[in-house]
C-alpha cells in the first residue's frame, strides 16, 4: 500500500475557486436501460465542448449551487478518458456530484454520473437492500449507453475508462474492479457493535441486512472496460470479501477526506487499501467531511436544520468549500492518471 497525506494547499492544482460561467463544458442527459430494475434510469454527461449550447445550472436547489454547463452543446473533436461517477448513500439526492464532473470535463474527461432512482421518504423498505448489487449493475449500465449514444461513442478512448464513488458510489466502483460481498458480513454489519452505514435507517422499517439475498450480494460485478477505481470515503468496506480484494488487479487508489485519526471508522479507507495489491492510500487532512457535496446557498444551512436535515452538509460553504473540491478533484484527476499509466 503507498500512503500520501495531502495538505489543501498543496493539491490546489485546479486554481482558486469555483467558476461562474459555463464555458466549454458541455452536459446532456441520456436514457440508461436497466434491466435488473425493469425500467429505464438516466445519466447525466459532462463533457469537452465549444461554446454552443445554452448556459444552465445544473443540479441547483434550495440548499446546494447548481454547477454552470451548455446544454446539449457539441462535444468538442478529439477522443476523451472516460470516467463513470456515483455519488451518495442509499438515499442520495441527483447531481450532487456535477462539481466533479465539470472539473473532469474541463479537463478533457467524458464524465458520466449516474442518477439512481430516489428510495421512499421515510423508514427504509425492502428495496434498500438491492441497492447493494444494483448500484455496481447502474454503472455498468450507463456504461454501455454511453458507448451506444450518437455523439459520444465514438469519441471515447476505450483504454481509458475509469470510475469514481463517493459513500456507496465509492463500494460500487470497487465492485467494478473485482470486489465482492461477503454476505455474512454484511449481515453482521448492523449487529450489536456493529459500524455499518444506515442501520437506524435500516431498523426504523425493520429491515435486517442479514435477510439481504446471499446470492446477490455475493455475484462478482466486476467489469472489464474499466482500468481503474478511485473509492472516496467508501461505505461497506468491511463487508468485502479479503479473497476478493487480494485478487483485484486493477489499480486503485482509496481516498478519505479529514485528518487520519478524525475519519469515522465505517468510511476510513486505509485498512482496506491495505488488503488490495498495490493499492494507493490518499488522506485530506483539511477537506472537511461533507466536502464532495456541492457548495450550498446562504440559505442552505437553516433550511437543513429546519427540515431535521444534516446541517453539517452546509459547514465550511463559500470560498473553503470552493478550495476543498479543488483539492479533492485534483487528488482525483491525479489518481486516474496514475491508475491509466499502471495499466498499460
Amino acid at each position: 500500500m503507498r500512503v500520501s497525506v495531502l495538505l489543501l494547499v498543496a493539491a490546489l492544482v485546479l486554481g482558486g475557486g469555483g467558476r461562474a460561467d459555463a464555458g466549454g463544458v458541455g452536459v446532456r442527459d441520456i436514457p440508461v436501460p436497466a434491466p435488473e430494475r425493469h425500467g429505464v434510469l438516466h445519466a447525466t454527461v459532462w463533457y469537452p465542448s465549444d461554446a454552443s449550447g445554452a448556459p444552465v445550472q445544473v443540479g441547483g436547489n434550495a440548499v446546494f449551487r447548481g454547477t454552470p454547463a451548455l446544454r446539449d452543446a457539441a462535444v468538442a473533436p478529439g477522443r476523451f478518458p472516460l470516467a463513470l461517477i456515483a455519488h451518495g448513500g442509499f438515499r442520495a439526492a441527483a447531481n450532487t456530484a456535477g462539481w466533479l464532473a465539470r472539473a473532469l470535463a474541463e479537463r478533457g474527461y467524458v464524465a458520466v454520473v449516474t442518477q439512481p432512482p430516489r428510495l421512499p421518504d421515510g423508514p427504509a423498505t425492502a428495496l434498500a437492500l438491492r441497492e447493494v448489487w444494483l448500484r455496481p449493475a447502474d454503472l455498468a449500465a450507463a456504461l454501455d449507453a454511453v458507448m451506444a449514444a450518437r455523439e459520444l461513442g465514438g469519441r471515447i478512448d476505450t483504454g481509458r475508462v475509469g470510475a469514481v464513488g463517493f459513500f456507496l458510489g465509492g463500494y460500487a466502483v470497487l465492485e467494478l474492479a473485482g470486489a465482492r460481498v461477503d454476505a455474512a458480513a454484511f449481515g453482521r454489519s448492523c449487529d450489536a457493535g456493529a459500524m455499518g452505514t444506515d442501520c437506524a435507517w435500516f431498523a426504523s422499517g425493520g429491515i435486517d441486512p442479514h435477510q439481504a439475498d446471499a446470492g446477490l450480494l455475493e455475484r462478482s460485478n466486476r467489469d472489464a472496460r474499466v482500468r481503474t477505481v478511485v473509492a472516496v470515503d467508501p461505505e461497506l468496506g468491511a463487508a468485502l470479501a479479503g479473497d476478493s480484494l487480494g485478487a483485484m488487479a486493477v489499480p486503485v487508489s482509496l481516498v478519505n477526506l479529514g485528518r487520519p485519526g478524525s475519519i469515522p471508522a465505517r468510511l476510513d479507507a486505509s485498512v482496506l487499501a491495505t488488503k488490495i495489491p498495490g493499492a494507493r492510500y490518499v488522506a485530506i487532512p483539511n477537506a472537511p467531511p461533507f466536502s464532495s457535496f456541492p457548495d450550498c446557498t446562504p440559505k442552505g444551512a437553516m433550511i437543513l436544520a429546519g427540515s431535521g436535515g444534516e446541517a453539517g452538509l452546509c459547514a465550511h460553504s463559500g470560498p473553503a468549500r470552493e478550495a476543498a473540491h479543488a483539492a479533492v478533484a485534483a487528488a482525483i484527476l491525479d489518481a486516474l492518471r496514475r491508475g491509466f499509466s499502471a495499466g498499460t
